[in-house]
């Protein structure tokens, strides 16, 4: 089931993903990163790395490193996720705008980024609902940065340092 990507009615800057939580960008001289506020869990702080991205970070409230990003060159693959001691795959699934994470070859998450001029940035679809919801944030964030909203878009301002 495909559930929308909504931004908050208080915030701007912040995007709500039903069931699993809520990730706020910063502000545009702010270089703290994108909070990401899973549900029934410390937040987190996500951050982009190099030009095109080509590498992100999710730390937690102590410093520790839970995940990470690497792109990869390959046209087929977009990069590797690394999420505790668990190594994902995100990759295109369809088209331009929708991807999926694996494990083991089997889908673990779809996001499909949507136009922003419908008001709603993104579609995530969960086919395993016991996955981490701060993964199922920080690989959405992550689409969209990719994705280059931030300038383009909205003027949310880019987390890229």
């Amino acid at each position: 089931m495909l559930e929308a990507v909504a931004r908050s009615l208080d915030d701007k800057r912040c995007f709500d993903l039903p069931d699993v939580g809520s990730y706020r960008r910063p502000g545009w001289f702010d270089r703290s990163g994108t909070t990401l506020l899973p549900v029934g869990s410390p937040s987190l702080q996500a951050r982009t790395f190099g030009g095109w991205i080509a590498r992100a970070a999710a730390v937690d409230p102590h410093g520790a490193i839970v995940g990470e990003f690497q792109r990869r060159e390959f046209a087929d693959v977009l990069g590797d996720v690394a999420w505790g001691q668990t190594a994902y795959v995100l990759a295109p699934e369809t088209g331009y705008d929708d991807f999926v994470l694996t494990w083991g070859g089997e889908p673990k998450l779809r996001v499909r980024r949507h136009r922003p001029s419908t008001g709603i940035p993104a579609y995530i679809e969960r086919t395993d609902r016991t996955l981490d919801r701060g993964l199922t944030l920080f690989v959405t964030w992550l689409l969209m940065e990719l994705r280059g909203e931030s300038d383009r878009n909205n003027n949310w301002g880019s987390v890229a340092f």
